[in-house]
């Protein structure tokens, strides 16, 4: 978490003996040690998982992740549907959004709440060829489930606007 707050430009500077890179780092732990445990870091178990999720061995880590969102939080009457881009370099599924920071990462599919808590996240893997509902409503009814018939407030973008969603809504009693 720390490396995360305290950002090198790379990743060895957080055990280096210059007096310019001066850190916490070094002295909890070895770089051998961390670079071992990067390296066998496993969420899931790899014969359970199952072959046609793209998210594979994140899937259940980032499931509790989320469950645990929806357990310590209940969100205000106000929530907001928005999609953003975590930066990503490899080859699996990455999006490009010209006008993002970041202009390729995997992109998410976010659930707040006013004061900017997270309550869902839904990775986007590419597109599901079995639904029957266009992608940006199955997606924003994915994320409202739970919340559906306690009178929410949704915002959305332009993106996620459409006559289907307002009908598939209207039926869950949001406005």
């Amino acid at each position: 978490m720390y490396m995360g707050l305290a950002r090198l430009p790379k990743m060895t500077d957080y055990w280096s003996k210059n007096p310019l890179y001066s850190n916490k780092v070094s002295c909890k732990m070895s770089r051998n040690r961390f670079e071992l445990l990067v390296r066998v870091l496993h969420f899931n178990d790899n014969e359970i998982i199952d072959k046609n999720d793209r998210l594979g061995k994140l899937s259940r880590l980032l499931e509790n992740l989320t469950n645990k969102f929806k357990e310590v939080y209940v969100p205000e009457k106000s929530v907001c549907i928005d999609e953003t881009l975590v930066l990503f370099r490899g080859r699996l599924f990455r999006q490009y959004i010209k006008n993002k920071r970041f202009k390729f990462g995997i992109k998410l599919y976010k659930l707040c709440c006013k004061d900017g808590y997270t309550y869902d996240i839904k990775v986007y893997c590419g597109k599901d060829k079995n639904s029957e509902k266009p992608a940006t409503v199955s997606t924003v009814l994915s994320l409202m489930e739970p919340l559906l018939d306690h009178g929410r407030i949704l915002y959305t973008d332009n993106y996620y606007t459409s006559v289907a969603l307002a009908h598939e809504l209207q039926k869950g009693w949001l406005f």
